[in-house]
């Protein structure tokens, strides 16, 4: 019993492990009566360890480049993401109000800006000095306040183009032909401003102009 010994005559072998010793590998017993021997973990360790210097490198080398190539698609992750979430969620990046109705009634426009600008009136926009919204003066082409107008006052800032004041002119009792429009004018910089008044059948008076508003 000090060691393995095949019994002779017989179809299959039969291999005898001394009692308390362990197996240097797994033994699988095959259908056609042979023995088939696979490599235990302790084995592929000394296999890994029997490496060659240049083919340990080259395992380092597939290693560094697989988590390089990841890393690089990580960031191209990353930063679609913060592009795509500036471009949601910041509100500065917004197309102009109704800038498609105006690219397609654009012969339309140009039409009413021309009678406007054939009536002469000018129209002076100033904001109150507690931000509480904007006073406008319309003047004829004797520079005398046009009274009795009504129409549309719209207004946005360029940094915050989803946020859109769209308000009737109210003339002030105390100062005909100075109109009052509330909306909170706080924010500092440029600002759209689109005055569409009208007095009678053939007066309308249109102005479309960019506002800079500073302390």
């Amino acid at each position: 019993m000090g060691g393995a010994s095949p019994e002779s005559g017989g179809r299959f072998s039969r291999l005898c492990i001394p009692f308390g010793a362990a197996p240097a590998s797994r033994t699988a017993f095959c259908r056609d009566g042979r023995f088939k021997s696979r490599a235990t973990d302790s084995s592929a360790r000394l296999e890994f360890m029997s490496l060659s210097p240049a083919q340990m490198q080259e395992r380092r080398a597939a290693l560094f480049w697989g988590v390089f190539i990841v890393a690089l698609f990580g960031i191209n992750v990353a930063v679609a993401g913060i592009a795509v979430f500036m471009a949601v969620g910041d509100p500065s990046f917004r197309p102009m109000p109704s800038y498609g109705e105006n690219a397609i009634d654009w012969e339309t426009r140009k039409l009413i800006q021309a009678a406007s600008d054939g009536l002469g009136w000018t129209a002076e926009v100033e904001r109150n000095q507690d931000f509480s919204g904007v006073r406008v003066r319309i003047l004829d082409r004797e520079g005398q306040p046009v009274k009795g107008c009504a129409g549309e006052f719209v207004a946005y800032h360029f940094t915050r183009a989803d946020r859109v004041y769209r308000l009737p002119l109210s003339e002030s009792e105390s100062e005909p032909g100075s109109y009052f429009v509330p909306f909170d004018a706080s924010q500092n910089g440029s600002w759209q401003i689109t005055l569409d008044a009208k007095r009678q059948a053939n007066e309308r008076f249109f102005s479309d102009r960019v506002c800079e508003w500073y302390p």
